[in-house]
């Protein structure tokens, strides 16, 4: 009996030891896979563990318990940490069904203010990020332009998730997403190895270019965001606008060096048009029939509005195809408008 409970005391104190020196690798990882990714679930928890004891050439094997310890312990030590930095982190499920996540990501909460909220509908916002990320690893041999914007961001973080599948993007990108930037800065494995940032002036309250110097270069593919569509009911007329006069100024600016394709992206809920409703509109974005780009629409670039979804009310989206000329975007099958480049997405 004494050689019994001897052997348990041996093997609790072995088990204490084992949780006392894994509790910091455990959560430097949940805490590194959480800054990628957005989550973590147990199940891929249970792989790392029983891969770094694989590593380690330990001889006795790790049983469910001892696992389903080892994640309680280093996630609820996570979860306290990071809510206490004001993380929005949230363990969800039980079992080998439970995960921890967070709303938005590391970058996005840390970057997040009025003009800039990557949570704001963020499932439109990830549909779009999909959609460009797709066609954009499609057209690999034509380099790219980001723009500022949420939106934006969600096209970079849809591109490392297909990254991780496909391989890293080949061609050049240029950006002044200053999140997007600092979240790819982040990864271990981001979707592009360089990034080139254009010349300019950055305004530290709002993470956003206040003046961009205009470059001597044309880009191929260029990739901007609107803030809002407004419509004129009786005119039956609408137009893209920001919410600021130094994001207008930039992207037009950088609409007019496209050589191929402008992409300007928008959540169809803010296509949407409530009629009888007061509508704001701010500074204006070009639209592809304006007379500000006549010569990059004479030269054959493509203009492209993507959205997720079209709205229930479509006023807004035959002026904006048949008024401004957009060629307007919500699957992937949509790109093969794109002629220049005969795309099949199956």
């Amino acid at each position: 009996m004494s050689t019994s409970k001897q052997s348990n005391s041996q093997d609790g104190s072995e088990n204490a030891r084992r949780k006392k020196d894994l509790l910091p690798q455990n959560c430097d990882w949940i805490t590194k896979t959480l800054k990628e990714t957005g989550r973590v679930r147990r199940s891929e928890f249970n792989k790392h563990v029983k891969q770094e004891i694989l590593t380690e050439g330990a001889t006795r094997e790790i049983n469910e318990k001892t696992l389903s310890s080892d994640w309680s312990i280093a996630s609820r030590c996570v979860h306290a940490v990071l809510r206490s930095l004001g993380y929005p982190v949230t363990i969800i499920g039980s079992g080998e069904n439970a995960e921890i996540i967070t709303q938005g990501g590391f970058t996005q909460q840390r970057y997040a203010n009025r003009f800039f909220d990557p949570e704001a509908d963020v499932e439109q916002k990830k549909a779009i990020g999909n959609l460009v990320a797709q066609f954009l690893k499609r057209v690999d041999d034509r380099h790219v332009f980001l723009g500022s914007g949420s939106t934006v961001l969600h096209i970079g973080r849809a591109m490392k998730e297909l990254s991780d599948l496909e391989g890293p993007y080949r061609q050049l990108f240029w950006t002044i997403n200053v999140a997007l930037a600092a979240e790819w800065a982040e990864q271990s494995n981001p979707p592009v190895s360089r990034l080139l940032i254009p010349e300019g002036q950055l305004r530290t309250i709002t993470y956003r270019f206040a003046s961009v110097r205009e470059p001597k270069w044309f880009c191929p593919i260029v990739v901007v965001s609107a803030d809002g569509c407004y419509y004129d009911e009786r005119k039956g007329v609408a137009s893209l606008f920001a919410n600021e006069s130094s994001v207008a100024e930039n992207t037009n600016l950088f609409m007019n060096r496209a050589v191929d394709c402008v992409i300007c992206c928008l959540s169809s809920n803010k296509i949407e048009y409530h009629k009888g409703r007061g509508q704001n509109a701010g500074p204006p974005i070009y639209s592809p029939n304006d007379t500000e780009v006549e010569k990059a629409r004479e030269s054959g670039v493509k203009w492209f509005l993507v959205t997720d979804g079209m709205p229930k009310h479509p006023e807004k989206i035959e002026a904006l195809r048949k008024k401004c000329g957009w060629n307007v975007v919500t699957s992937v099958t949509d790109w093969n408008q794109y002629d220049r480049i005969p795309l099949d997405f199956g």
